[in-house]
């Protein structure tokens, strides 16, 4: 029965991450009867805690906050970009924990012009008492910083007071100045039930992509039409760019994966190579007056 148990959450997690929305994870803080119910990792008996989903969406999107020197002649230029990776973990603590409960570590970039930071996080740590829910705020000063080598900051998450049965629910975004894609490890200190990784991007962003380990993961790619309109300002007033092009997704999942210390890790890596702007198509729509 218990085998059947996980074999219907991890469908359950499947329709909710992969067959609806391409890497969309669930609620934050909504944690399901099936979820509570786990009190073993059914392929690794001596696990202390089990990630029951990890899953993040890199993505390469429009700025928002661009200003009048941004728009000095037409084209799409790279600043007009950003990068930005978001992830969702959750984690069922199986064994309680007398010290701290590393949730995750990431070495970033902090030269200037190029530096990559945590700008958004938020999180709990759920208890169930007889059906009662208590929650505690994970809260962004919970985060450690610490100089890690020259121009990188290690950011690290430590939580402490953590008890069998606990759920730690956490989503938090990295943005970057710079197109680096921070390395995605379908591995960690805890086995996993699942684990996926998207990422996003224009056609005419170039990435050579690396995958190192054993371990299989699922792999499927699709893209979608995306245009990006632009207006900017001329000695007559304003002219109108449109811009199409494709973006390309590529999602990555696995599934029952063990700790990184039973086996060879398995890691995921994208490193940018260009921006090919020859690659565009792009119409004017003509003039018109800024009023």
């Amino acid at each position: 029965m218990k085998k059947v148990g996980y074999i219907v959450l991890s469908l359950v997690l499947m329709v909710l991450f992969f067959g609806n929305s391409k890497g969309q994870s669930r609620l934050l803080g909504k944690i399901s009867e099936e979820e509570w119910a786990i009190t073993a990792c059914e392929f690794d008996s001596s696990a202390k805690a089990l990630i029951i989903f990890d899953a993040a969406k890199c993505e390469i999107v429009q700025k928002d906050n661009m200003t009048d020197s941004d728009y000095a002649s037409p084209g799409l230029k790279v600043q007009m970009f950003e990068l930005g990776l978001n992830r969702h973990i959750r984690i069922k603590v199986l064994e309680d924990f007398p010290e701290d409960f590393n949730v995750f570590e990431y070495l970033l970039n902090d030269k200037k012009g190029e530096k990559q930071k945590i700008s958004f996080m938020k999180g709990f740590v759920l208890s169930n008492q007889d059906g009662k829910i208590s929650k505690r705020k994970i809260k962004p000063k919970d985060i450690n910083k610490k100089t890690s080598g020259k121009d990188m900051v290690k950011y690290s998450l430590c939580l402490y007071r953590i008890k069998k049965g606990d759920v730690i629910d956490l989503k938090f975004k990295i943005i970057s100045r710079n197109f680096d894609v921070p390395e995605w490890s379908f591995m960690s200190a805890y086995p996993c039930l699942l684990s996926s990784f998207c990422f996003s991007r224009p056609d005419f962003f170039e990435y050579q992509k690396n995958f190192s380990g054993t371990y299989t993961v699922d792999y499927e790619r699709f893209t979608s039409d995306e245009h990006y309109s632009m207006s900017y300002p001329t000695e007559y007033g304003w002219s109108f760019y449109l811009f199409e092009y494709e973006r390309i997704h590529d999602c990555y999942n696995g599934q029952n994966l063990p700790s990184a210390g039973e086996m060879e890790e398995c890691l995921l890596q994208f490193q940018f190579g260009g921006f090919t702007g020859d690659m565009l198509n792009s119409s004017s729509g003509g003039f018109y007056r800024a009023h």
